[in-house]
């Protein structure tokens, strides 16, 4: 550590709690080791916090003496309340000097705080009773786990380098429960017995940021050991049957990780707390989950118990990486989050299929490459990027501070690490990674459990630190010592450079030498669409191997390529001689023999039956292939390799590749029960892609039909039977397929919305296991995109030209009918049948609702902006949920997101939308009154770059004296204002006092470590830290 001092322990004593007034009180104490007899000052983040008091005292010595104990004065410096400052002053936080001979004894720093209404880091829900007062049977709040955001509700050195034992006491009132990290020591009632106090204590070091709680009225439920580790779930109380369910898979999932890393939970307890209103799907603290109640769900429903086993997982492998195993600083971020990503993607193969699993592992890849060529490239390790210049060739905000980076980035930076990770794996072999783990958590468990109950000792601070702290130099290291393998060029290619790989393969036979000629280049940069600032101009070319995959008659033949700067041309031998032997089997990647295969229109002397590029996704890449059309439709019978059938369907949605015969390949996939269920699905949106301009819709509905077994239009379908889980999800994309299908004249045939009408209206649930909510739900939305919105939009009464069955629908839904819907019912689907009312959107957007209908309507709202240019809803939204700060954390959040994804203009089309008061309301939004929610600062920061840029907006008038040159006619012009004086600098040592998009006014640069940033408590007399200035707007 930097810092002339080690944290030894602290200890977070809550004395009182009031969800009336959103407020606590306590105090903290802070053990503190110096290092040096020269220390002067002790710097602290506390962020909303009011402090009361500081006491400084020194621990007894081997004599027992023990000096008195001293009140500090204090004061509170926070460059970070407003980013962009008219007038700076100087601020000194001068607290305390002693000098002395005991200067190398522990100092006990006792901070007295209390929190009041804060804007972020800590949660209260408190729904209002029929008597207008806070309903304490459901109220709780909890905090939340965004990089740094402990200095939101506690005084401590927010630093995920610093480590230290903790021991907390929360006094709550007796009918709740306080849950935090550590064991549960003992629950003491107060004397009037009004109260009680539980009392945690951690043995494990942690950092500041994996310190979190939750309060509130909650059911406890306890299950069965994990390993010898107690586990204990909470949830409000009218959910605990559900509870019960969703939690019931837990013990597997901890079993394999046990089983895959050799290891048990490092933590002798684990508590899973759903509470409403969260502010992620799940949170991860040491020992700690919180999670959203809208995970929870009944033994009768499927579509939720998947995506919930997915979330709980990742959260269970983060106790392992992330909270026990942390890292050293934020530039290696993406190693706990890679591995834990990995291993709980590993679990998705075990229960999921391995099927399952590389469609997984293909869709985190496609949506990586998306962003990197539509927005920004993904840089995972900053650290060799310091400088601003270096930084803004990459992204146009700081990526070393975990408070300025923006959140559709920080996914994406989760998902690549994942996969760089399984890269890794790759490189190595399955077992050799999980042989490097285990040695990463056993070298962390060797810490001396006999020190759990006592201090940490000057003598052994240094010598357990590094093994909680993981650096991509020491991961290296140790990989080197066990294997003997240096991996530093992997981390050169995918950790130390952004982007991907975007690979273009083509070939062609030379039929007398029996060779193929094949040819792979990395395609050129493609300049970002929309304006979004992508990395695509600035990406790098990918040097290295590739992998390609050749299926011949004979069986599958590996090649590898070397690709250099240009391109890789070689010419590889064709293993099979002459396709005029006669081959009763043809062997397959996966080890599977295909009896007789039909070769369809491939030409007689060809050989070869279909090419991959790439085919064990060893790159971070997009792949595009030119092969002809038989080849891909024997790709997608025959092949067994999921991601390659799904890219097989997508290659033959392109125009060049519509024919029968395409149809007849995609209809033997669809039919065919023995294929992949989700390669089934994407068989289904191709056909109705193609079978338009082929006119061959009727044949198309015959076969849609018959998966129901419907022999037409008009025929009941036979009771739900959801037993055949790939079957039950094949069912429920079938309607929405079927409405993307019209005729020539863009008008959906009439039997598509009659079939779906029969199928809502003859639905017969009585005898299935599992609900239909998503299936009905799924029926209503295919429905509702029957219609043509070019046929209704430009009328008036477009109700009267529905069909009748289609009006009463929508007008059920729209006013509020009793329709048992789950979440995501498609009001946002039904709003292109009312372009011209929002009301009943902003209704069901309203608090109160469920929140994924609320963020439906909010879609359907931000549509109608997009599409209407409807100032007036802009505002309505920016008022009710933007700038509310009694609104959800994750409603504000969501919709700033759906503005980010359907801006309301890009900033190369201006509109009418594009006015001065939207950029001033933006400015403040970021500059100054989302100081304390740096996930939404970073929200609307990215909106505002999507918008106007990394320069001065164009519709807001010249700054002052403000010179501009027109090259072209070579003139120039100055704005005659009175000047603005030139801000000073303040002083601050927050080393991350730059908020992201430097240019445009809106951006934090930095350096140092990432605990110095937004607030400091100092104890010293001097400060020689300097906080720079914004770059002003250009």
């Amino acid at each position: 550590s930097a810092r002339p001092y080690n944290l030894c322990q602290q200890t977070v004593c809550i004395k009182s709690i009031s969800f009336r007034t959103k407020s606590i009180v306590g105090y903290t104490e802070l053990l503190l080791q110096p290092l040096t007899p020269q220390l002067r000052k002790v710097k602290l983040n506390c962020k909303q916090c009011t402090v009361y008091s500081i006491w400084l005292e020194t621990l007894p010595d081997s004599r027992g003496h023990q000096q008195t104990a001293m009140e500090a004065s204090f004061a509170f410096n926070d460059p970070t309340m407003e980013i962009c400052r008219a007038e700076m002053k100087q601020r000194n936080l001068a607290f305390f000097e002693q000098r002395h001979e005991l200067a190398g004894r522990q100092l006990r720093i006792t901070v007295e705080f209390s929190l009041q209404q804060p804007q972020a880091g800590l949660y209260f829900c408190s729904p209002l009773g029929e008597d207008g007062e806070v309903d304490m049977r459901s109220a709780h709040c909890f905090t939340s786990a965004t990089g740094n955001s402990t200095r939101l509700w506690l005084p401590c050195i927010d630093s995920c380098s610093e480590l230290c034992q903790w021991r907390l006491e929360i006094t709550v009132p007796e009918d709740m429960v306080a849950v935090a990290p550590g064991d549960l020591l003992e629950t003491v009632y107060t004397q009037d017995l009004q109260s009680k106090t539980y009392r945690y204590f951690l043995a494990q070091p942690t950092c500041a940021p994996n310190i979190g709680f939750a309060i509130g009225a909650f059911e406890l439920e306890t299950g069965p050991p994990l390993s010898g580790a107690t586990a204990s779930y909470f949830c409000p109380p009218p959910l605990a049957s559900l509870m019960k369910h969703t939690v019931s898979r837990l013990p597997d999932c901890l079993a394999f990780y046990e089983s895959l890393l050799g290891v048990r939970l490092p933590y002798g307890s684990l508590k899973l707390v759903f509470v409403d209103q969260a502010y992620e799907t799940v949170q991860s603290y040491a020992s700690v989950i919180l999670a959203s109640v809208s995970l929870l769900h009944s033994a009768r429903i499927v579509d939720q118990a998947i995506e919930s086993r997915r979330a709980l997982a990742l959260a269970l492998a983060q106790q392992f990486f992330g909270c026990y195993i942390g890292m050293q600083t934020f530039s290696d971020a993406w190693l706990p989050q890679g591995i834990s990503g990995h291993i709980a993607a590993l679990y998705q193969r075990k229960v999921f299929g391995h099927n399952e699993y590389r469609n997984y592992i293909s869709d985190q890849m496609s949506q990586v490459c998306h962003y990197e060529s539509t927005r920004h490239e993904v840089l995972l390790d900053p650290s060799g990027a310091a400088g601003p210049d270096k930084q803004s060739a990459v992204t146009p905000f700081c990526l070393r501070f975990p408070q300025t980076v923006p959140p559709d980035y920080a996914a994406i930076y989760r998902s690549k690490a994942m996969l760089v990770i399984r890269l890794l794996g790759c490189k190595l072999g399955e077992e050799v990674l999980q042989y490097v783990l285990n040695k990463l958590i056993t070298l962390a468990s060797s810490y001396d459990p006999s020190l759990q109950q006592q201090p940490l000792q000057p003598g052994t601070e240094q010598s357990w630190r590094p093994a909680f702290l993981l650096s991509s130099q020491a991961l290296l290291d140790l990989i080197l010592a066990l294997t003997g393998k240096n991996m530093q060029y992997l981390l050169d290619q995918w950790v130390t450079q952004p982007g991907h790989a975007r690979l273009r393969a083509s070939f062609s036979i030379n039929k007398k030498r029996n060779l193929i000629a094949l040819e792979i280049r990395d395609d050129p940069p493609v300049a970002a669409s929309g304006g979004g600032g992508g990395g695509g101009g600035r990406r790098r070319r990918y040097t290295g191997a590739v992998a390609v995959s050749l299926q011949e008659l004979d069986g599958p033949f590996t090649h590898t390529l070397k690709l250099d700067e240009s391109a890789a041309v070689s010419d590889l031998p064709c293993h099979t001689k002459s396709r005029k032997i006669k081959r009763r089997k043809v062997l397959l990647s996966n080890g599977d023999e295909l009896e007789d295969p039909d070769l369809g229109k491939l030409e007689s002397d060809c050989s070869l039956l279909w090419l991959r590029v790439d085919p064990e996704m060893q790159l971070i890449r997009h792949v595009e292939i030119v092969q002809p059309e038989p080849m891909w439709h024997l790709l997608l019978r025959y092949e067994r390799c999921v991601a390659s059938q799904m890219a097989a369907c997508r290659a033959l949605c392109q125009p060049c590749f519509h024919s029968r015969e395409t149809w007849q390949a995609l209809m033997e996939v669809v039919r065919d029960e023995r294929q992949y269920y989700r390669v089934r699905m994407q068989a289904c949106y191709a056909l109705c892609m193609i079978s338009g301009p082929l006119d061959l819709l009727e044949p198309l509905m015959a076969v849609f039909l018959s998966l129901f077994g419907a022999k037409d239009t008009r025929s009941v379908t036979p009771a739900n039977d959801f037993s055949n889980l790939q079957r039950y999800f094949l069912l429920k994309e079938v309607p929405l397929c079927m409405s993307l299908l019209h005729t020539a004249q863009g008008v959906c045939p009439p039997e598509v919305p009659e079939f779906i009408l029969n199928l809502l209206r003859f639905n017969d649930n009585s005898k299935n296991i599992y609900a239909d909510d998503y299936y009905r739900a799924a029926l209503i939305e295919s429905l509702f995109r029957t219609v043509s919105p070019a046929a209704t939009v430009t009328t008036e009464n477009f109700l009267a030209k529905l069909p009748k069955p289609i009006a009463a629908l929508l007008e059920e839904l729209s006013h509020g009918g009793d329709c048992e819907m789950p979440p995501r019912v498609p009001q946002a689907a039904a709003h292109r049948l009312h372009p011209a009312d929002i009301g009943i959107f902003k209704s069901y957007a309203a608090p109160g609702n469920y929140i994924d209908v609320r963020l439906a309507a909010m879609e359907a709202v931000v549509n109608h902006i997009k599409c209407a240019k409807d100032a007036a809803a802009l505002a309505w939204l920016l008022d009710s949920t933007v700038c509310n700060p009694a609104e959800e954390a994750s409603v504000r959040h969501q919709a700033v997101a759906m503005l980010t994804i359907q801006p309301p203009f890009l900033r190369r089309k201006r509109g009418q939308l594009d006015t001065p008061e939207l950029v001033e309301r933006l400015w403040r939004l970021l500059n100054t009154e989302l100081s304390a929610d740096c996930r939404l600062r970073c929200s609307v920061a990215s909106l505002y770059h999507l918008l106007y840029g990394r320069h001065r907006p164009k519709c807001t008038p010249l700054p002052e004296n403000f010179l501009v040159l027109n090259v072209r006619e070579g003139r120039t012009k100055i704005a005659q204002r009175a000047p603005t004086p030139t801000p000073a600098p303040a002083d601050t040592d927050d080393d991350n006092a730059n908020f992201g998009l430097t240019g445009a006014g809106v951006g934090l640069g930095s350096s140092g470590d990432e605990a110095d940033v937004d607030d400091d408590l100092d104890i010293g007399l001097e400060d020689d830290y300097e906080f720079a200035p914004d770059e002003p707007p250009i």
